[in-house]
């Protein structure tokens, strides 16, 4: 760094030169040559380390190749919660140790929202299904969010979904949130309904927690017994769902049903399996792992002992070996089919667990093994039979409509902008809302079907009105921001009205600016606002909103949307229009216009993952800014001789 008489002598010698310097360049380098600290030259990260999971026991699960030194992670799961470094022993030092061991295999499943068709991301249920059926000693089971999402199996309610499952091998699940979404009759019927693959066992949903009327809706749990060399090994399962399931789909779904802690679940169950002589106990939860969720899995194992295996979802996190906490391994896959789960459980002679070993089969490992003909064949079928209802153009986009889980759970997408634009166009209410969590799927630049549309919003909500007063509105919009900057299927895209979040405000008074129709709120004003009915009644856990009447109802979401592309013909969406921004509660006075945006550029850039923490802003200036006797211009003069002659130094 050029020290202070430098600065002096460099700023008189170069005056000159710098006339015709750009000074919009030049001032943009006024912070960094005010300070007097010594450059520190930044540590270049080390080299990510490609994940290898050539470690992965593989003796009992033939054909599945080692992963490649790359990998696509463009979907990979929100987060990997395990620390865990991968471990290093060969494959073939357990190859021996496989043929006289007893030992079991859980391969499993979460968070697959109808992705059941091999893709370059997704594995494929065919794929499972062969994996399967050539791994001894082995049983498939899901944590839910499994039967809903894309229209491959929306369309038929579930129905293909639940044989699939069947055909595919799966003996037990745990229902999560968005299996509700047909309603919980439709889920039994589902069950009750399903075709078997011959030879196999039905699939049970287990979930002890789901009550109605006092009485658990599903079986609690089950045992599984196993010939593992010449010896029965008694497998215990046990379900839970999470109780946010009663806000987490429509309410109407699980209109009637109680859903218990699960912890009180968990401690009957263990004790009960192991009343029956279980030699090993299996939860399945889908409850996940995120701070926002009450209890989370973790802090299930916490309270209960005996459980050797917690498999979970809920929040689409992958463990890629699996997480240990006190005696239990908790194992997650992500989400979308993209890892197969597997678990291996070694027992001793007693029948007493003594080894257990997690690991993800991914994408790549599984581009050898040939798909079971079964369930590829009836899959195909299912597609053929759909194709031609959900090929069919509706409009096209210039722009690429951002709906990634990433993306519209934290903040303004093009995407969210366009379907509350669809509800304004098709109530001409003053003002709209939908929430992040029910936008599934982005839509690539190019032509949209009606495919598309349904894979977006999958969900079959239809748009409702309701009037609020401006303080309600502004309430709502507070409870969709409170944890900003953390995902939250309840984050609040809008049309018809822009809000701007100061994140370092207290819960309750982070809008520091709201405004409709470019006016700032009347917060006695009533306002009529569209929104789906999810939200409309109170799901994601919404004030205010459960508590008023409908207004009117109208058409369902997706129809409103594929309505509005037909419309516009072409859809031209920017990524952001500034709906949605951060800012400081000192930039905005109490109903008052917002200041000029050349005055504050950094407030008013649109937020999307992270709140804004003014990291670049200039926080020491005064009105006359020195440091010793080099006056402001000397700086700003020797920044453009920085800029213009001594690039070759490379400066970063």
């Amino acid at each position: 760094m050029i020290k202070k008489n430098g600065r002096k002598i460099a700023a008189i010698a170069i005056a000159a030169v710098l006339a015709g310097q750009n000074l919009q360049t030049i001032f943009a380098l006024d912070n960094v040559l005010k300070e007097e600290q010594p450059v520190v030259v930044e540590k270049t990260d080390e080299k990510e380390t490609t994940e290898d999971t050539s470690k992965e026991n593989t003796e009992s699960t033939p054909n599945i190749e080692k992963e490649p030194t790359k990998e696509n992670t463009e979907e990979a799961p929100k987060e990997e919660v395990s620390k865990e470094e991968p471990k290093k022993e060969a494959v073939e030092a357990t190859e021996e140790k496989a043929n006289t061991n007893n030992k079991i295999t859980i391969l499993h499943t979460n968070d697959m929202h109808g992705r059941f068709q091999r893709t370059d991301k997704v594995i494929g249920l065919d794929v499972v299904a062969a994996i399967k059926n050539q791994t001894k000693n082995s049983i498939l089971v899901d944590a839910g969010d499994t039967t809903h999402g894309l229209p491959f199996v929306t369309l038929s309610k579930g129905q293909d979904a639940v044989d699939l499952l069947n055909a595919t091998g799966y003996e037990y699940m745990a229902p999560g949130n968005h299996d509700f979404n047909y309603g919980y009759e439709r889920l039994l019927e589902l069950f009750q309904n399903a075709k078997v693959k011959s030879g196999s066992t039905k699939l049970k949903p287990l979930a002890g927690n789901i009550k109605k009327n006092g009485e658990s809706l599903f079986k609690p749990s089950a045992i599984k017994v196993m010939n593992v060399n010449g010896k029965e090994i008694k497998v215990g399962f046990f379900g839970m769902a999470t109780e946010e399931t009663s806000y987490k789909t429509h309410p109407n779904n699980v209109k009637g049903l109680d859903f218990e802690d699960p912890r009180i679940t968990a401690k009957a169950e263990v004790k009960n399996l192991k009343a029956q002589g279980a030699d090993v106990i299996v939860a399945l939860g889908h409850i996940g792992v995120d701070k926002s969720s009450e209890p989370t899995s973790e802090d299930i194992i916490k309270d209960v002992d005996g459980i050797d295996v917690f498999v979970d979802g809920h929040s689409h996190t992958a463990f890629k070996d699996g997480k240990k906490v006190n005696n239990t391994m908790l194992v997650s896959t992500g989400e979308y089919l993209s890892n197969l789960g597997k678990v291996e459980i070694e027992f001793d002679e007693n029948n007493k667990v003594v080894g257990v070993d997690a690991s993800l089969i991914n994408k790549s490992q599984t581009s050898s093994i040939t798909p079971d003909p079964e369930v590829e064949s009836m899959m195909k079928k299912i597609e053929d039979e759909q194709k031609a209802a959900l090929s069919v153009k509706v409009g096209k986009t210039e722009t690429h409509l951002e709906g990634s889980r990433d993306k519209v759970r934290f903040g303004e997408t093009n995407l969210g902008n366009l379907i509350t634009d669809a509800m304004l166009n098709e109530t001409g209410a003053d003002v709209s809302l939908t929430n992040g969590g029910g936008i599934r799927s982005s839509i690539a630049k190019g032509d949209i079907t009606k495919g598309d549309i349904v894979n977006v919003l999958p969900f079959g909500n239809f748009i409702v009105t309701k009037k609020l007063t401006g303080a309600q509105i502004k309430e709502v919009l507070e409870f969709g921001v409170e944890n900003y900057g953390v995902s939250f299927g309840g984050f609040p895209h809008v049309g018809g009205m822009k809000y701007v979040v100061d994140p370092e405000q207290p819960i309750g008074q982070r809008i520091v600016s709201l405004k409709v129709n470019g006016k700032n709120i009347d917060m006695d004003k009533t306002y009529t606002v569209a929104t789906n009915d999810f939200t409309a009644a109170g799901g994601d856990d919404y004030p205010v909103f459960a508590k008023l009447p409908i207004v009117n109802e109208y058409s369902a979401l997706n129809e409103a949307l594929e309505n509005y592309i037909k419309k516009l013909g072409t859809v031209n969406y920017k990524e952001s229009e500034g709906r949605i921004t951060t800012g400081k509660k000192t930039d905005f006075e109490e109903n008052e216009a917002v200041k000029p945006e050349e005055n504050k550029p950094e407030e008013n850039k649109p937020q999307t993952n992270k709140p804004n923490n003014d990291k670049g802003n200039n926080n020491n200036k005064t009105d006359n800014p020195k440091t010793g006797d080099i006056s402001l211009m000397s700086y700003v003069l020797l920044g453009g001789a920085a800029l213009a002659g001594l690039r070759f130094r490379n400066m970063k």
